[in-house]
């Protein structure tokens, strides 16, 4: 029977290949719980969710007033206050020997004026233009492609020239015709 001999040999195809077959299933079943196991993400089962009923609060009791009798307290008594004695007056007065030290005048800070809207907006629109920053001595900028230094002009229409640099807050400082003065962040 040639069908026969078909199916056994089909059967025993099948056969050679259970045991590879367990094997791969084995191993798939062993890799898929060790991820799980050992997965940094994996999620803790959910508590079930419990619902909270609020008790109601006991009313506060009131304890019976005590029967013992009130010892009254004695009185406070502040202490007298300290008698001074007047002051010494002598007869002779003396003049001082030193004469009175000169009088010098305090400065009071003078405040900057406050910047103008067109001052401040201009300063704003060169902080895109910045491109390069020298913190050494003397401090330079490069704007919009120009070397600035130190007391520079940049602007004479508005009077603008360049301060310097604040290095710890890494900001430039410009100032106006009016002594006005605008940082810029770098």
């Amino acid at each position: 029977m040639p069908g026969t001999a078909q199916f056994q040999q089909a059967k025993n195809l099948q056969r050679s290949r259970r045991p590879i077959l367990l094997f791969a299933v084995g191993i798939s079943a062993l890799c898929g719980g060790l991820y799980f196991y050992l997965s940094p993400n994996a999620e803790e089962p959910a508590a079930p969710k419990v619902a909270v009923v609020a008790k109601p609060k006991p009313t506060p009791t009131v304890p019976p007033p005590d029967t013992a009798p009130v010892q009254p307290q004695p009185p406070v008594v502040a202490p007298p206050p300290p008698v001074v004695a007047p002051p010494v007056v002598s007869a002779a007065v003396t003049p001082p020997t030193t004469p009175p030290a000169a009088v010098t005048p305090v400065s009071t800070p003078t405040v900057a004026p406050a910047p103008s809207n067109r001052f401040v907006r201009y300063a704003e629109g060169l902080g895109p233009t910045i491109s390069g920053v020298f913190q050494g001595s003397p401090a330079r900028a490069l704007i919009g492609g120009k070397l600035v230094r130190v007391g520079d002009e940049i602007d004479s229409a508005l009077g603008v020239k360049f301060v310097g640099v604040d290095a710890a807050t890494k900001h430039l400082l410009f100032e106006d015709r009016s002594g006005a003065q605008v940082r810029v962040k770098y």
